[in-house]
């Protein structure tokens, strides 16, 4: 430990090391003059553990790039001792802690200036008076008792950046265990950024480092209100296979500058086991440090925010209006040939020829009626646009079907094009009629499904020991929401409504509920994924 009281006052042995470091003075000369003004007092345990308060003694080491530390005289340990090796350890494997000692002791004068008038307490992590597996770089303790562990990483291991992984997601675990809310920011050195293209590159470990702030929030909402063209367009950017507006930032720190640069960002569908491609929705935002540390209105976090948001956005739309604009010249600079079942769909007036199917709706059921007939279809007085996907499928399978070889029944033309001959009569909802044709074929849909259903119910979720209920009843309440909520396979989620919902059905939790929405949307995350890698379902989640 590098901190003891002498006299009633904090005594940093280390910061004295440093205040008496220049070019001229060698080891042996500072470890003589803090030894000639303090080994007296040290030999009468005047140096007080601020942690147990008994007696410590000053060891002065002679090697170089070895700190100077405090010990009990009886060489036992106590809390702050124990914490203080633990987050040396960290900071020899993970940071550049010459760098790191330096700056971290700016960021305590910026956060003392900025918290202390607010009668929150600001201490190092080491200090913490109970026995930590990681420790953090300061815990900030409110009037309410509220706490906040506070991390800046200046280096990253790329070498061990799975193990890296692995370690921080242990300690996020033992963050949440005491209860702490967490902050996490990386040195600007880590900042990788392309302003053409506006793109990014995030190492697996940085997205432990990932916030999602009341002004992400306020990006959603933007976001969401956008037209479908611009929707579609900002997909296709991400090359997703469904739009899940989801936006997030993270924080880069120029301690040297006093400057904070937020990220903020959506994520696209490059990913490997090392990194993943983000796509910013502004260049970084640049905010002097002491903003940055600054509480936002109800001290749910920091002011996290830039002067200029509103007008960020309004470019952001502007420039995806562009995009689509010269999107559509592009287009219609191009006269395209399609396949016959591909062709644009047809006016009322004039609907295609199917010789082989017939058409009815009956109570929002569309019902398909195999027919030998060659005539056209006639009965289409309640045709509806919405069916166009329906009937260009259906002249699909027509099309398949005139390419029947003389010598093959229609039976087993069907069975060599499905694998099942297609019932006389099928009822199909309003989903994808592709979608069901496959699950009416496929015998092991049903198994495939239940299979499915156990895997996402046993799901560990980082969170869920917020909730005391049952990790099935509560995953399943938030199913049943989703499917009651859910529209042509999209669904848009109010986190606190999903949490108040969760309420009513006698769902308890442990924390706060603002802390419940984290496990929620981690569920709604792995569903989403899952059930496009299982069963082939596509569905579309924005938060608003």
């Amino acid at each position: 430990m590098d901190i003891a009281i002498l006299h009633g006052e904090f005594f940093d042995i280390e910061q004295k090391r440093r205040s008496l470091e220049n070019p001229t003075k060698s080891r042996k000369e500072i470890v003589n003059k803090i030894d000639n003004e303090y080994r007296v007092f040290s030999k009468k345990g005047a140096f007080i553990c601020i942690c147990c308060n008994t007696p410590v003694k000053m060891n002065l080491t002679t090697e170089e790039l070895r700190p100077f530390y405090f010990s009990h005289f009886d060489s036992r340990e106590c809390s702050y001792s124990e914490n203080h090796k633990v987050y040396q350890k960290q900071q020899e494997t993970s940071e550049d802690n010459m760098t790191k000692q330096v700056e971290i002791t700016v960021l305590r004068e910026i956060l003392e200036g900025q918290l202390k008038p607010l009668n929150i307490d600001i201490q190092r992590g080491y200090l913490y008076k109970k026995r930590l597996s990681f420790v953090p770089d300061f815990i900030l303790t409110f009037p309410n008792e509220k706490k906040w562990a506070i991390d800046y990483h200046t280096s990253i291991q790329l070498g061990r950046d799975n193990l890296f992984v692995k370690q921080l997601n242990r300690r996020k675990q033992v963050y949440a265990d005491e209860g702490f809310q967490v902050f996490s920011f990386v040195g600007e050195n880590w900042l990788a950024f392309n302003e053409d293209t506006g793109k990014g590159t995030l190492l697996k470990t940085e997205s432990n480092f990932v916030m999602k702030t009341k002004a992400d929030f306020e990006w959603d909402k933007f976001i969401f209100q956008l037209n479908a063209e611009c929707l579609d367009m900002l997909n296709e950017t991400l090359n997703t296979d469904s739009l899940s507006v989801d936006t997030q930032s993270i924080q880069y720190l120029n301690v040297n500058e006093r400057t904070c640069k937020i990220v903020r960002f959506l994520h696209t569908a490059d990913s490997n086991d090392r990194n993943t491609t983000i796509q910013s929705l502004a260049s970084p935002i640049t905010i002097p440090l002491s903003s940055a540390l600054t509480l936002n209105e109800d001290q749910t976090g920091f002011h996290l925010v830039g002067d200029q948001e509103d007008a960020l956005r309004n470019d952001f739309k502007q420039k995806l209006f562009r995009i689509v604009e010269e999107s559509k010249v592009v287009v219609e600079s191009v006269k395209p040939t399609y396949p016959m079942y591909l062709k644009p769909p047809p006016k009322e007036e004039e609907l295609p020829d199917l010789p082989k199917f017939s058409l009815l709706n009956k109570g929002g059921t569309i019902y398909i009626k195999e027919s030998r007939q060659t005539a056209p279809v006639q009965d289409y007085d309640d045709y509806d646009p919405e069916y166009e996907q329906v009937l260009r499928e259906m002249a699909e399978r027509a099309e398949l079907a005139s390419h029947r070889p003389i010598d093959k029944s229609p039976e087993q033309w069907e069975r060599e094009l499905y694998g099942n001959p297609t019932p006389t009569y099928i009822a199909y909802p309003h989903t994808s009629l592709k979608r069901s044709l496959e699950k009416t074929r496929d015998p092991f849909y049903e198994k495939k499904r239940m299979d499915f259903k156990d895997k996402i119910l046993d799901s560990s979720i980082p969170g869920s020991h917020y909730i005391e209920s049952g990790s099935t009843q509560w995953k399943l309440s938030v199913l049943r929401w989703v499917k009651e909520e859910m529209v042509n396979d999209a669904v848009q989620v109010s986190l606190p409504k999903v949490v108040i919902a969760l309420k009513q059905e006698g769902i308890k939790f442990n924390q706060k509920d603002e802390l419940i929405q984290y496990p929620v949307k981690a569920f709604l995350t792995y569903y989403q994924k899952e059930l496009k890698k299982d069963l082939n379902q596509t569905i579309t989640i924005s938060y608003f």
